[in-house]
């Protein structure tokens, strides 16, 4: 895959995370840390640092030029050099066939419909330049907002995943959903 991809929306742009993002993508971090925190695997020291957000910048290069991920940061279209407002991904990208989907948005922003905007318009780049047929989202059992969200955008309850993911030392159950995406 090209790393020059440029998706833009009604409100958002979103493009890859280049070296100089690491600044401004370890700032959204640090900003949503305790509304993201309960949903993440794990929050190691540092994981928020501008370091450890360049290095997280450059392993997702990597996997954008291997088409095995598009990671992109979001930023609103009114400020295109403000500051990184989320993120949304198609990951574990498998014989660009099936794949993953995520995203976060900052707390300041949550309830506009930028998360379903973003996810909307990588669903679509998912389909149109990746040859995707099928998309998986997984989430926690009791991550509402997020069910709301991957319910509306056409995903269908597949499974329960029992102790699937632990978080802080404990394990939690979490929801599979899929997406047929038709051409």
């Amino acid at each position: 895959m090209s790393a020059d991809i440029r998706i833009v929306t009604e409100r958002l742009i979103m493009s890859p995370g280049k070296s100089p993002d690491a600044y401004e993508f370890a700032s959204f971090l640090r900003r949503n840390r305790s509304r993201l925190e309960p949903w993440r695997p794990d929050w190691p020291d540092g994981f928020d640092s501008e370091h450890e957000c360049r290095q997280a910048i450059e392993r997702d290069h990597k996997e954008l030029i291997a088409g095995q991920s598009l990671r992109v940061l979001l930023r609103l279209k009114s400020d295109p050099e403000g500051p990184i407002v989320g993120t949304c991904a198609l990951f574990a990208i498998r014989k660009r066939k099936s794949a993953e989907i995520g995203f976060q948005i900052d707390g300041s922003l949550e309830g506009q419909g930028l998360a379903r905007e973003a996810a909307e318009a990588m669903i679509d780049h998912g389909r149109e330049h990746l040859g995707i047929k099928k998309l998986i989202a997984i989430c926690l059992e009791n991550n509402q907002r997020s069910i709301v969200l991957i319910e509306r955008l056409g995903f269908v309850f597949c499974r329960a995943l029992n102790d699937f993911l632990t978080i802080n030392d404990r394990k939690f159950d979490h929801h599979q959903f899929e997406l047929k995406v038709a051409k």
